[in-house]
């Protein structure tokens, strides 16, 4: 009796627990669009898409690359199909994050290179009407060569005599030797600076270096919001203290609050290139009842067509993993949940859990 008395107990504070948290996202809906969606650039409109990121090196404690991966939701399937890829060829071996098929990897291999990938949105137009190489096919020669970053960089100087770049690209690259960041473009007169040691590496989609910088083809608007997410990044790390031991997990942390994630923000990944591990937040988007859309109507005396556009755009976040995730790719009401895995070659180095809640909380689809 004592027993089936606990485990009633249990019951009715899940229910409860469940209860305040749909009440909690009533009121969130009630509000109006959360943070997320008022980034810098957004304002409550879905983002073209902007990437911000960072990599340190730091001798017997910190090898670490982690970027957000922020791309037009309805061009990639809304995240559904997103995957990890462990990949091998007689050299060795490559684990990376791809979204929907793209195959723009944000990965590492076992020579120790880690390599993000930024739009830098310039210009340059030369590279779509004459042989050139997309940063795609760039950033696959590097992982499966099985370079280190002296090799890739030495790859990347060479490039614009062997074949330019197609468009221009922003690479993050980093190994126990250090961090860089690349700034490709399709005239081929890109800059490879030397690496950085001790110190972080933090971009996001604005030119750094004066090669690129004349040729910066988006608005100022976008610039300054870009600029902002860079600084936003270099201040959370200077919080933190980017000088004490770093791995994928406090990477992954660094990578929230309004001005580095936005409704595009698709997944946030870090690499550990120390312990040769992948972790991620996926963007899940988990179905909505025609039921909790009306009180969502109610709630906040706005039409249930005002509603339904807030659930489309994935503006209510919901913890609860026990709902079933939506894996259709299509533009529906949804709620969103960033469900936390983390992949080492060979297997799962971890188990799956929602970003905040408990440990044990296990999501509802795998990806």
């Amino acid at each position: 009796a004592a027993a089936a008395g606990e485990s009633a107990a249990r019951s009715a504070a899940l229910a409860k627990a469940k209860a305040a948290a749909a009440d909690s996202a009533v009121a969130a809906a009630a509000a109006g669009p959360t943070s997320e969606a008022k980034g810098p650039e957004g304002r409550g409109k879905l983002s073209s898409g902007r990437c911000t990121g960072f990599a340190l090196a730091i001798d017997g404690h910190s090898r670490v690359l982690a970027q957000t991966a922020d791309l037009p939701p309805e061009l990639y399937g809304h995240g559904d199909f997103d995957c990890v890829l462990e990949l091998e060829t007689d050299s060795g071996k490559v684990m990376a994050y791809d979204t929907d098929g793209r195959l723009c990897p944000i990965g590492f291999n076992t020579a120790g290179l880690g390599i993000g990938v930024f739009n830098l949105h310039l210009s340059h137009a030369e590279g779509l009407g004459r042989p050139s190489v997309s940063v795609q096919a760039i950033v696959w020669e590097l992982l499966l060569g099985q370079h280190t970053l002296s090799s890739a960089l030495e790859f990347l100087r060479n490039l614009p005599t062997l074949a330019p770049p197609m468009v221009g690209s922003a690479l993050l690259l980093a190994d126990a030797s250090g961090a860089v960041t690349v700034e490709l473009n399709a005239l081929g007169t890109f800059e490879v600076p030397a690496p950085t040691k001790g110190l972080p590496v933090v971009r996001s989609n604005h030119p750094l270096m004066p090669t690129s910088a004349a040729a910066y083809g988006d608005s100022r608007g976008s610039r300054r919001g870009s600029e902002k997410r860079r600084d936003a990044l270099v201040t959370h790390l200077a919080k933190r203290g980017w000088e004490e031991p770093m791995d994928g997990a406090a990477a992954l942390a660094l990578l929230r609050g309004r001005r580095l994630r936005n409704l595009s923000t698709l997944a946030c990944v870090a690499l550990d290139l120390q312990s040769a591990t992948l972790s991620i937040l996926f963007r899940e988007r988990h179905a909505v009842s025609k039921v909790e859309a009306m009180r969502f109507a109610v709630a906040s005396g706005q039409s249930p067509d005002k509603i339904k556009e807030v659930l489309i755009n994935g503006v209510v976040e919901n913890a609860d993993a026990d709902r079933p995730r939506i894996a259709s790719g299509k533009r529906v009401e949804h709620f969103h949940r960033w469900a936390a895995h983390t992949f080492s070659l060979g297997g799962c180095a971890g188990a799956e859990a929602a970003e905040a809640g408990d440990p044990k909380d296990a999501g509802a689809g795998k990806t």
